[in-house]
C-alpha cells in the first residue's frame, strides 16, 4: 500500500483557491473531515496503525513530524 493525500474539488476549498488562499487550503486540507478526503499523515498513520510501516519511517516521510507523533503517540 502506498500513501497518498486525495482532495476534493468542495465549495470550501474551491473558494480558498479561487481567493488564492493556499494557506487556507492546506489548513481546509488538514482538518477536513470530508469522506473521500485523506491527507499523506492521515495515509502514514494507517499504514503505521496496520503495522505495515514502523514509526521512524513513518515520522521520517510525514509532512508535519510534530503532528503525525501526536497522532500515533495521543490519537
Amino acid at each position: 500500500m502506498v500513501p497518498v493525500e486525495i482532495m476534493l474539488n468542495t465549495l470550501h476549498i474551491l473558494d480558498l483557491i479561487l481567493k488564492g488562499d493556499i494557506s487556507g487550503v492546506k489548513k481546509a486540507f488538514k482538518n477536513t473531515t470530508e469522506p473521500g478526503m485523506q491527507c499523506f499523515d492521515v495515509a502514514l498513520l494507517e499504514l503505521y496503525q496496520s503495522d505495515r510501516v514502523n514509526m521512524e519511517e513513518s515520522l521520517a516521510n510525514g509532512n508535519s513530524r510534530t503532528h503525525l507523533e501526536a497522532k500515533i503517540n495521543f490519537g
